[in-house]
This record gives structure tokens, sequence and C-alpha cells, in this order.
């Protein structure tokens, strides 16, 4: 299957996939169908939209669907972490179409009905200090699942960029660009960064921000300057 996702939209039918076997396996077929998308979000491994954000009309019949977002960046994980991603933010749906509140603090803070509801779907739900019952890992019941459905790596992800748009004018009326109308990636400026674990002082470092979770403490690694 690996050889067969060669760009963004079979690593979206691939999701869909994924999220339809885990719809029949852990919520008996009752999750209504969503747009997957593939999207970059800083600090956030996926999100899953309130409102039915997407919408299709054709004559008389209106569709609307809620979305569930699989960051861009972060597409180059295992795939049970990525399966896992996708199970958190369906825990989402299940208990926001039951009218279940399971976050807090403007959809920020995930309480323990959220911890229970997630960890009856094989995974393992850790505390955050800010972000509540939030930090998700597969338990090994799920990578066994994965491994029984025969699911591979996704081989795609997208790099951070930054854009700069053509025909942009400078203080002087002059363009800024060189090309009229057209976004450009632009190379950052290579820098590095170090992380620290507040509680056992282990470092690393990054190219770039990212949110990382020491694996012994399971506390939030933060940026020193």
């Amino acid at each position: 299957m690996e050889n067969e996702i060669i760009d963004y939209a079979t690593s979206a039918k691939y999701l869909k996939t994924i999220y339809k076997l885990i719809n029949q396996d852990y919520f008996n077929n009752e999750l209504e169908d969503v747009t997957i998308t593939i999207q970059s979000k800083t600090g956030s491994f996926g999100h899953f939209s309130l409102d039915k954000v997407w919408k299709r009309e054709d004559g008389q019949i209106v569709d609307r669907q809620h979305e569930i977002n699989i960051s861009a960046v972060y597409m180059a994980r295992p795939i049970e972490n990525i399966v896992a991603t996708l199970m958190h933010e369906s825990v989402h749906l299940y208990n926001f179409s039951r009218n279940i509140k399971d976050v807090s603090s403007n959809g920020v803070y995930h309480n323990k009905i959220f911890k229970e509801e997630a960890e009856k779907r094989d995974l393992i739900i850790n505390k955050h200090p800010q972000y509540g019952w939030t930090l998700t890992t597969p338990s090994s019941m799920l990578i066994n699942w994965v491994k029984k459905n025969g699911l591979v790596d996704i081989p795609i992800y997208r790099e951070e960029y930054m854009i700069q748009v053509g025909g942009n004018g400078d203080t002087d009326g002059n363009k800024v660009g060189g090309m009229d109308g057209i976004d450009k990636p632009v190379k950052k400026k290579c820098s590095t960064r170090k992380y620290i674990c507040p509680s056992c002082n282990l470092s690393v470092r990054a190219t770039k921000e990212v949110f990382i979770i020491c694996g012994k403490c399971m506390k939030t690694m933060e940026v020193h300057e």
C-alpha cells in the first residue's frame, strides 16, 4: 500500500479508509461521515471542527460535514501514531454528537470524560499541565489492530515554509518578489532551538518550532533561549 500513496490526494483517501475502519471496529459505525483534511497547525497533531464547515450543494440536496484534520508537518510519524491522532479526534466527534462536553476553557482543556472514552478505544491518555487529559499514545492493543489491518506509514508530509506574495508594494512603490500574483516559497534562515525538560533537564535541539514531550517525565519540553 505504501507505494500507492504518492501525493496529497491518495494520502487523504488513505486516512479516510482508516477512519472508516475505526468507525466500524471502535464505534459500531455510529460516527457520521466527515471530511478528512491534511493541513498544518502549529503545536497540534490534529483537530476536529465543532461546526460542519464543509458543504456540498447538489440541486435540492445540501450536505454538510465536520472536518477532522491531520497535521501535514507531522505526517512522517509512525502509522500507529497517526491512527492514534485520528482516533483522538474521532472520540471528540463521538462525544460531540451525543452532546457530551469533553473539553472546557474554550475547547482546549480535555476533561476526564474525554480520557475515559478515549481509553475505551485503546488509547493511552496522560495529563498535560495546561491542556488536561490530551497527551495521546497508542496502546499495544491499538498497535496490534494497526498490524492486523495491514496499515502502513504514510511517506508524504509537508515541510514548513514561508510564502511571499508577488505584486505587493514596498514603501517606494516597487514590487516585492519576482513574480506578480504568485506565491513563492521563501527559504527560512537556518537556526536551531534548544528544548529542555523542566523535570529531568533532558535537552534536545530542533531546527524549527516543535511540540515535544519528554518520554521519561511526560512533561512538555520548554524552549531554552
